[in-house]
């Protein structure tokens, strides 16, 4: 029995250490249970089609944040105007970023409020980064109105980008403007030579930009006629005053006749005004 002790003092040690070891293990399998419940439940959207995302407020995750997360990122989207007129163009330009040299021929899609309007193959110095242009004409027709712009872009490799958006701001049909109630002042006017006299007509613009526009003034039917650049902001209406002066005297009791018309900043040309100013010799003030 003397012998016996020891041995049994051995395993009761033995079956200690098993005990502790399974208890270790236990509390092991509780840690990593614990760490596989708080994995990804892929509830939180994120930037790409992926179930293995981070659904945390990690920076290191992949939750709608502004770095590139896919092979094929753009960014940077302008555009230039970002208001204009029917069949006005402009100009669609933003920056690239890709995983392989492969941009260059591949194509950029163009979406005018969520339908698609343009195709075109981007052109690019071959790298992985750069930048691409393409240029759009509204249609004749284009209302006014706010319109979202959107771009993605697809490489050779048939990787297909994040999509961009920005607001272009349509003005309508531009029209031209309407001029009406040519009038002289003085009138008569004197005849006498350098004498001034003032063409006044009023206009109606519903586009306002007249300015930068012109003004043409045939006098006696004699060409090319007298022009001026207007400067009038984006004047809807008003009054315009045009002074003018003879360099020799006007026979006395002449009348001569004018035509006047307008045009704005982009060509459109007005109606045309016609009317006649006499020259007096009696309408001379003595000096």
């Amino acid at each position: 029995m003397r012998r016996v002790f020891p041995i049994l003092a051995v395993l009761a040690a033995a079956l200690l250490l098993a005990i502790i070891a399974l208890a270790v293990g236990s509390c092991g399998s509780s840690g990593s249970s614990s760490s596989s419940n708080s994995a990804d439940d892929d509830v939180a959207p994120d930037d790409d089609a992926s179930p293995d995302d981070d659904d945390d407020a990690s920076p290191a995750d992949d939750d709608d944040d502004t770095s590139p997360t896919s092979p094929l990122w753009i960014q940077g989207l302008t555009l230039t105007p970002n208001s204009g007129f029917a069949g006005d163009g402009l100009s669609i330009n933003f920056a690239f970023t890709d995983v392989a040299p492969d941009v260059n021929g591949g194509t950029v899609e163009l979406f005018v409020d969520g339908v698609s309007v343009e195709t075109v193959t981007a052109q690019t110095s071959g790298g992985t980064t750069g930048f691409i242009g393409i240029a759009y004409t509204l249609p004749a027709t284009e209302p006014a109105g706010n319109l979202t712009f959107s771009v993605t872009l697809t490489d050779t490799a048939k990787r297909v980008s994040n999509t961009l958006s920005g607001t272009y701001t349509s003005l309508g049909a531009d029209t031209a403007p309407v001029i009406a109630n040519l009038r002289f002042k003085p009138s008569p006017a004197c005849n006498a030579a350098n004498s001034p006299f003032d063409v006044i007509f009023d206009f109606t613009d519903s586009s306002g930009n007249i300015d930068g526009g012109e003004v043409e003034i045939v006098i006696n039917n004699q060409f090319p006629p007298v022009q001026g650049q207007l400067t009038g902001g984006d004047a809807t209406q008003g009054t315009i005053p045009i002074q003018l002066s003879f360099s020799t005297a006007v026979p006395d009791g002449t009348s001569v006749p004018f035509q006047v018309t307008m045009s704005n900043n982009r060509g459109l040309i007005s109606n045309t005004l016609s009317g006649s100013l006499v020259f007096k010799a009696s309408a001379c003030t003595s000096k």
